[in-house]
C-alpha cells in the first residue's frame, strides 16, 4: 500500500511493550507461510513465547480483495496478555499531520509535550500519507493509543489493541488505500510563454525571457505526479511552442496582467493546487488573485501572495502555504516550483481567471483541481554545490 508503515505485532500490559518480531530468540517464530495467487491470500502460522514461558500458537491471514483494499487477520490463542497491532510514524513525515478517528479530527502535535497523545476506543481509522490515505476498519470497536516518543526514537507510536475472543485475542481488518486523485485544468489556451528561451530580453521566447543560461527547458513534460498532486506539463512542441503562463511584474511589464481559461470539461473538488513560482519579487506581499467562476455563477476570489504561496524559483525554499514539490537545475541556479493548496467549494467551475497584481513576475505551470490536500511534507530541498 504505502513504504511510510510498517506494522507489528506487540506485547503490552501498560508498563512492558514488547515487539515479537525483534530479539535474539526470535520469539514470533513462523512454521508455515504460504501464497495463495488464485485468491490472493497468505497465510501463516506459527507458535509465539511470552515472557511468562507460555506457548501461544497464532495464525493470520492478508486477502487482497482488489481497488487497493485488503482484509488481515490476526489470532493468538491461549494467553490473557494484551497485545497491540503497532506502527511508527515518522516525525519528519507525519508531524503536524491531521489523522481521522471515526471522524473525528486528531492532529499530532508539532511541539513535543506529554508521552500520551491519544486514548480513546473507535472502529475507524484514517492516516494520510505521502500519496494517499490508508484507512484501517475493525469489525468492533477497539482500543486506540497514540504516544509521542520524540525525539528518541523520532517519531509517534500508534497501537491497535487486538480484543478478546475465544481465550486468546483476534484481530479483525479492513485495510483500503486511496491514492490523492487531482484533476489537472486545461491552461493551453491562456500560456503566452514556453519553457526554453534562445534571446534574453526579447518579448519572445519562454519562461522569465532571460536567455538559454536562465530558463526551464529541463522541466518534464506531459502528466506528472507530484507530492500527491497530478500536474499537466504542456509540451510546447504541441501548443505553438507556448507552455506556461507568464504574468506581468518588475522588469517584464511588457507580460500580460492577465490570463483566463474557459473549464470545458466538468471539473469540481474541494481544494485547488497551483504549480507556480516568482521572479524579480519585491516587499509588497501581494502576488496576485485566482478567481474561480462556478457553473451556477458563482465567484470565489482567491489572493496569493509572495512569501506565503511561493517565492522566487532560483533556490526554492518551503513557503506557508507554498511546498517545493519539484527541482531541477540550469545554466545558472538550482531552480523549483511551488504546489500551494486553497480550499474551494466542491462544484462545477466554469472559468479561471489569473491576475497579476504587479509587484512581481508571476510564473504559473500549471493547475489542479482535487477533493483531498495531500500532506505536506515538513523536510526542506537541499543542495549539493561542487568546486
Amino acid at each position: 500500500m504505502t513504504d511510510e508503515l510498517l506494522f507489528s505485532g506487540d506485547y503490552w500490559n501498560g508498563k512492558l511493550r514488547r515487539n515479537y518480531t525483534q530479539g535474539k530468540s526470535k520469539e514470533w517464530k513462523i512454521d508455515a507461510l504460504q501464497s495463495d495467487k488464485k485468491t490472493n491470500t497468505t497465510t501463516y502460522r506459527g507458535v509465539l513465547s511470552l515472557p511468562d514461558r507460555t506457548v501461544s500458537p497464532f495464525a493470520g491471514k492478508l486477502r487482497k480483495t482488489g481497488g487497493g483494499t485488503s482484509e488481515f487477520e490476526l489470532e493468538v490463542k491461549n494467553t490473557k496478555e494484551s497485545f497491540t497491532f503497532r506502527t511508527e510514524l515518522p516525525a519528519k513525515l507525519f508531524t503536524g499531520r491531521t489523522l481521522l478517528i471515526d471522524g473525528k479530527e486528531f492532529q499530532l502535535p508539532r511541539e513535543k509535550g506529554k508521552v500520551g497523545i491519544f486514548s480513546g476506543r473507535a472502529r475507524r481509522l484514517e492516516i494520510p500519507c505521502g500519496d494517499g490515505t490508508v484507512e484501517l476498519e475493525c469489525d468492533r470497536e477497539i482500543g486506540i493509543l497514540i504516544q509521542d516518543y520524540r525525539p528518541r526514537p523520532n517519531s509517534y507510536s500508534l497501537m491497535l489493541a487486538i480484543p478478546a475472543a475465544d481465550g486468546g485475542r483476534k484481530l479483525q481488518l479492513y485495510l483500503r488505500y486511496r491514492p490523492y486523485s487531482s484533476a489537472p485544468l486545461d491552461l493551453r489556451n491562456a500560456a503566452n510563454m514556453g519553457f526554453t528561451d534562445t534571446v534574453a530580453s526579447d518579448g519572445k521566447g519562454g519562461w522569465t525571457d532571460q536567455g538559454p543560461e536562465n530558463d526551464l527547458r529541463m522541466i518534464p513534460l506531459g502528466k506528472q505526479r507530484w507530492r500527491g498532486t497530478d500536474f499537466e506539463i504542456i509540451d510546447p512542441a504541441k501548443n505553438n511552442e507556448k507552455s506556461c503562463i507568464v504574468l506581468a511584474g518588475p522588469a517584464r511589464h511588457y507580460m500580460p496582467e492577465k490570463a483566463a481559461v474557459e473549464v470545458k470539461t466538468k471539473v469540481e473538488g474541494r481544494w485547488l493546487f497551483l504549480l507556480h513560482a516568482t521572479a524579480w519579487g519585491s516587499s509588497r506581499p501581494e502576488l496576485g488573485t485566482v478567481t474561480l467562476t462556478y457553473q451556477d455563477g458563482t465567484q470565489k476570489k482567491i489572493p496569493v501572495k509572495s512569501g506565503v504561496d511561493a517565492g522566487n524559483w532560483w533556490s526554492p525554499s518551503p513557503r506557508g502555504n507554498g511546498e517545493v514539490v519539484w527541482t531541477g537545475e540550469n545554466r545558472s541556479s538550482f531552480v523549483g516550483l511551488y504546489r500551494s493548496s486553497y480550499p474551494i467549494e466542491a462544484k462545477p467551475i466554469r472559468h479561471v481567471e489569473f491576475r497579476s497584481a504587479g509587484n512581481a513576475v508571476w510564473m504559473i505551470v500549471a493547475a489542479s483541481v482535487g477533493e483531498k490536500r495531500p500532506p505536506r511534507n515538513m523536510s526542506a530541498p537541499y543542495y549539493c554545490i561542487g568546486n
